[in-house]
């Protein structure tokens, strides 16, 4: 404690106080003094031993359940006279002998003394007051070059302030000597709060329109000060600052508005709950420092809400933007922000643009930085990414890809199977594989559950790993599994801790296995599930097979006892092999005695949280013969699968519990080929009873059938797609060989299960007519007519069940609609 004592000492005496640390012929007079730490084990408050009136609490932000109850207690213990048991240590400085006189400085009055917050801007503060007068001054003294400087201009912007005669704030009264600052203490009897919607609005209105006035971007003196900020910070180098921070605040200056005009004001510059206190309907404001005089309109507003949810308990991005979409709808923030002829989002642009790169170089400056920094970085990192997906300049996967690569370099980790570049090369149908220590996955959630581009997060926890769904702003999807054991099954065939210490830095910056690590691991994975490695991973490793010296065929001849001798031949499955290594990890020490008995037991655990599957859902795809749905079908299938991971099953036109009619005749499968081959609406049935008891034959497929396709596939979590559905019935029975008002079949239709999600594909009757020519454009008309009014007719009526008519013309902007509303049906069933 010896540097940090000695500060003290310095910064007294600066304030124009005598002392020592060794009593002298002057200093001769010894002060009993506390003190208490910063987190990083630093002093941060010094008071006299004598004291009973806790002073330090001047210099401490008191709102906050944790902040309150703190203060409660040290209120207390001084009135107890014991605040020595709220201290870390204590120590004796020397001072005039004069100074014990009954008038004497330090004996006469009550003070605390506040080491101040370390970097380039590091003052310190010394509070003193009477002990007979409330009213205290706050001493501050420059500690550095920078913070003289911002000193002088708290003074200058005091008193440019106070000539202005506020009627609804309230500014401390100032003096200025150089070196030391001394403020008058304004805070008595005023509250404070972390949420700038308490504050008083008025007040709060009328201070942020201090010498509004709309000016050019380019002639405003933040803008020069954010084009010089970038120029230094791309000069420069500072590992602990993240790349992708960089690379988004450049993107987020090329893309902001630089023409027109924009209304600039006054900005307190730290506006933050620390600094600005209320009485009734006053504002009252301390702490000048970073006051200017040209800057965006609600700088200050902004700087209030980042601080306040970044530096009281570190709430992220997401709550920033939960608080500043509340303010932006209230009434009276509502028509103040129109007035201003800006967008609510640019002003908070120019925020980041500006708080970002001046604090870069702040940073920069530091030796060594307090955990607040590292919170604000994240924070700051989140809405540049917010900013840049809102606008469309960057993909949300893109940008979370970027940061996760960052959050990653916090941990020991390693990505299997990879064979990409950069993480944010991930392809969009593709997950990422990562073994990660148990702790850090569950670390890694924390920060992806609260990211502001995550709207949706879905986490299957088993024993050995936790797959990762995630929904993002824009509608993309991104799945990881993040893997802490190897297992198949109650089996364990690889050692997770070992490929994380030898995990290496590969040409783009990511820890990925040894080569032998991650060949071992892919080889196992599929051949324990019985399976050949797929082509791609062939050529993967048949490229990486030299980097590992020999490795991988002496661990397959030695460690595995497998007779190989062509290197490609491991790669397709060999029942007899597998066999021979399933046995070899059975004498493997973690698959044995308790190890083993704890396997099965986490296997079994894991088997029973997942025997009741995700209940899935239906989706059916109507339209015309020629309107496309097959090929829709066919890739909204693989996209479920791939992408959702879900088990898909497709059913053609019904339930198809009874076979079609001609089966009782021709048998199912004859059936089923003329059923093919004859093109549809060909059927010569015009008989009213027929047609009846046709419908009532395939109406009990459909009533009974509804049931089955809901035990078989819905509760099993099947997505059930539907080609053609009821709706056929209703619309073109002809198809069905049926001649029955459409009234009939609609009626039928209150006694079935309704999909969740309707799909009418609908085109031009020219365009479906050059694909199927049996139609004739006039039908084809009629038919689409008949859709279109049936769906608004069901959409209308429906409660959950959504129909949705799209004409696909492009397949591409199709399928995007389409999936877009399988992602929500999706992550509604999840939540």
């Amino acid at each position: 404690m010896h540097k940090d004592i000695l500060l003290f000492i310095q910064s007294i005496t600066k304030a124009g106080i005598p002392a020592s640390l060794q009593e002298g012929i002057i200093n001769d007079q010894a002060i009993h003094c506390y003190y208490r730490n910063n987190p990083d084990g630093s002093i941060r408050w010094v008071w006299p031993a004598c004291s009973r009136k806790p002073c330090f609490l001047k210099f401490y932000h008191t709102a906050g359940f944790r902040a309150w109850l703190f203060s409660i207690t040290v209120k207390i213990a001084a009135w107890l006279g014991c605040l020595r048991y709220l201290a870390h240590g204590s120590f004796h400085f020397f001072t005039h002998k004069e100074l014990d006189e009954p008038d004497a400085v330090l004996r006469n009055v009550q003070w605390a003394w506040f080491s101040g917050t370390t970097g380039p801007d590091r003052k310190s503060i010394l509070y003193m007051t009477h002990a007979d007068n409330e009213q205290g001054t706050f001493i501050k003294t420059a500690l550095t070059a920078r913070a003289k400087r911002n000193l002088a201009t708290e003074y200058q912007q005091l008193q440019a302030f106070h000539a202005m005669h506020f009627t609804s704030v309230q500014l401390p009264g100032v003096a200025f000597t150089g070196s030391n600052c001394y403020l008058e203490d304004i805070g008595q009897h005023a509250r404070r709060t972390n949420r700038f919607s308490k504050l008083p609005a008025a007040a709060v209105q009328q201070w942020l329109q201090t010498h509004l006035q709309h000016m050019p971007y380019g002639a405003t003196d933040f803008a020069a000060a954010i084009e010089n900020n970038l120029q230094k910070l791309a000069c420069g180098e500072d590992e602990r600052i993240p790349a992708s921070l960089l690379k988004k605040l450049v993107l987020l200056h090329e893309g902001i508005q630089q023409d027109g005009l924009l209304p600039v004001t006054a900005a307190h510059g730290d506006f933050t709950p620390w600094n600005v206190m209320f009485k009734k309907d006053k504002l009252l404001m301390i702490d000048w420092e970073q006051s200017k005089n040209s800057m965006p309109f609600l700088f200050d507003l902004f700087h209030f809400v980042y601080q306040s949810n970044i530096l009281v308990g570190n709430r992220g991005y997401r709550a920033i933007r939960a608080e500043l979409d509340a303010l932006q709808e209230m009434p009276e923030w509502k028509g103040l922000i129109r007035e201003s002829g800006c967008d609510f989002a640019t002003l908070e642009k120019y925020y980041l643009l500006y708080q970002i790169s001046h604090y870069m170089q702040v940073y920069r400056m530091q030796q060594y930085w307090h955990i607040q920094v590292l919170w604000l970085l994240q924070t700051w990192n989140e809405a540049l990414g917010w900013h840049l997906c809102r606008n469309k300049e960057v993909a949300a996967r893109k940008l979370l890809l970027q940061e996760l690569q960052d959050m990653l370099s916090d941990y020991r980790y390693a990505l299997l199977k990879w064979r990409y570049q950069a993480l944010d090369s991930l392809p969009e149908n593709a997950d990422a594989d990562i073994c990660i220590s148990k702790a850090g996955c569950n670390d890694l959630l924390i920060q992806l559950k609260r990211h502001p581009l995550v709207t949706v997060m879905q986490v299957q926890r088993k024993s050995f790993m936790c797959q990762v769904a995630m929904v993002l702003t824009d509608g993309s999807l991104l799945h990881l599994d993040l893997i802490h054991a190897f297992k198949r099954k109650h089996l364990q065939f690889m050692n997770a801790s070992r490929v994380l210490l030898y995990a290496q830095v590969n040409e783009y910056g990511l820890k990925v296995p040894a080569v032998a690590d991650d060949f071992m691991y892919t080889w196992l994975f599929y051949w324990l599930n019985k399976a050949s490695v797929p082509l791609h991973y062939r050529k993967h490793f048949e490229d990486k097979r030299n980097a590992s010296g020999g490795k991988i065929t002496w661990l397959l001849q030695h460690k595995y006892l497998l007779p190989v001798q062509d290197f490609t031949q491991v790669f397709e499955y060999n029942a007899a092999w597998e066999k021979d290594v399933h046995l070899l990890l059975h004498t493997k020490h973690y698959n044995l005695g308790v190890s083993m008995l704890l396997n099965q037991v986490y296997y079994i655990w894991d088997t029973l949280q997942h025997l009741f599957p995700r209940r899935g859902f239906v989706i059916t795809f109507s339209g015309v013969d020629g309107a496309g749905k097959t090929t829709v079908i066919e890739n909204t299938r693989e996209l479920i699968s791939k992408q959702l991971r879900r088990k898909v099953v497709v059913l053609r036109h019904r339930p198809s519990l009874l076979p079609i009619l001609s089966a009782w005749k021709h048998g199912r499968q004859k059936a089923e080929q003329l059923s093919v081959e004859r093109l549809p609406r060909q059927g010569s049935n015009h008989n009213r009873l027929s047609s009846l008891l046709r419908f009532v034959y395939y109406y009990t497929d459909y009533l009974l059938g509804q049931w089955y396709v809901q035990w078989k596939y819905i509760d099993r979590g099947y997505v059930v797609l539907y080609d053609r559905y009821y709706f056929d019935f209703i619309n073109d029975s002809k198809r069905s060989n049926i001649q029955l008002p459409p009234s009939l079949m609609q009626l039928g239709y209150r006694l079935l299960l309704k999909p969740r999600l309707n799909f009418f594909l609908y085109a031009d009757e020219n365009l479906i007519s050059s694909r199927k020519r049996e139609l004739e454009p006039e039908t084809i008309r009629a038919l689409t007519g008949s859709y279109l009014h049936l769906f608004r007719q069901l959409e209308a009526a429906s409660g959950k069940a959504l129909y949705v008519p799209l004409e696909n013309i492009v397949l591409a902007n199709t399928l995007h609609i389409v999936f877009r509303y399988i992602k929500m049906m999706h992550h509604e069933k999840v939540d």
